[in-house]
């Protein structure tokens, strides 16, 4: 079974916490989006940002997805890596917990972002 659907990105704060030289930082940021899709919630996320250039970056990031299911509230820990390039995020990702009926620990996916704070992602559920 595959879980899929995008988060819409409402709130990006971001800070450089290193500033190595011109172009190469270590950034942190909080972000805030709204799921639709499979999953309909809301999520926070904490990303860990390493810039070698204005237009490339790794990074690594932690989410709390909050969601609801037959009147239960549920939660997700989601483990993001990727980069940005050229203004487009690509990530994988790996659920580190899970009170989804289809997402067990250690179902793996991915992360595709456009240039409007709008990220599909995609599940594949392991048995």
């Amino acid at each position: 079974m595959t879980i899929n659907g995008y988060f819409q990105i409402i709130d990006w704060q971001e800070s450089t916490v290193t500033e190595i030289n011109n172009d190469t930082k270590l950034n942190k940021a909080t972000v805030k989006t709204e799921y639709h899709g499979d999953i309909v919630g809301t999520s926070c996320i904490e990303y860990q940002l390493f810039y070698n250039n204005e237009k490339h970056a790794s990074f690594i990031g932690y989410e709390h997805v909050s969601f609801s299911k037959s009147n239960d509230k549920k939660q997700l820990i989601i483990e993001h890596k990727g980069v940005f390039k050229n203004g487009i995020a690509t990530a994988t990702l790996s659920v580190l917990f899970s009170e989804h009926d289809d997402l067990v620990l250690g179902s793996s996916g991915t992360l595709r972002s456009d240039d409007h704070g709008k990220a599909e992602f995609s599940f594949a559920s392991t048995p």
